[in-house]
């Protein structure tokens, strides 16, 4: 006589199933070690792969803040030359060149935003708010000079905090454009 047979699942399996549930790893529901393995294997060459990519902690260079940078430098220390030279007399004074502190601060506000623009650029971002500070701090000292202009020992000072910070500016940037060409 043939024994009835029920669907696996509902507690009774065919006829000899019980001594291969008996072998360890070849139970009802095991898997092959290579199907075992197949998840962990395809996460571990994922993070692999991303492991070797470039990992950007930086915004990449940016030619427009380099030559921002530079400029504006140019320009305050042609100003301060020109400045320290014209002390004492109508021309140096603060009213007289009003001008050229508004064009300065919208050249260094334009050159934020232009870092703004970029993700990953906290270090130009503040570098640039740095400088700005610095150039305020220049045209409160040639504005508290009245009729005296900006003379040289007030300026020199100043000049040297806006050099520092235009010169980390500019080899921040230069440094990202090494790191680009790697």
């Amino acid at each position: 006589m043939i024994p009835a047979l029920e669907p696996v699942g509902r507690g009774r399996s065919f006829p000899g199933s019980a001594a291969r549930a008996a072998r360890p790893g070849q139970g009802v529901g095991a898997r092959p070690l290579a199907a075992r393995l197949r998840p962990a294997l395809f996460i571990a060459l994922v993070a692999a792969a991303f492991a070797c990519g470039p990992v950007r902690l930086v915004s990449p260079y940016d030619e427009a803040i380099d030559r921002g940078a530079s400029e504006i430098h140019t320009r305050i220390v042609a100003f301060i030359e020109r400045m320290t030279g014209l002390a004492g007399k109508p021309e140096g004074t603060y009213p007289a060149n009003v001008g050229f502190y508004g064009d300065l601060k919208a050249s260094l506000a334009t050159l934020k935003l232009r870092a703004q623009a970029q993700g990953k650029n906290e270090i130009t971002i503040a570098l640039v708010g740095e400088l700005a500070t610095n150039v305020e701090n220049l045209r409160k000292l040639h504005e508290m000079s009245k009729d005296a202009g900006l003379a040289s020992i007030l300026a020199s000072p100043a000049l040297s905090a806006i050099e520092i910070n235009c010169a980390a500016i500019v080899k921040f940037e230069v440094a990202k454009r090494r790191g680009t060409q790697e």
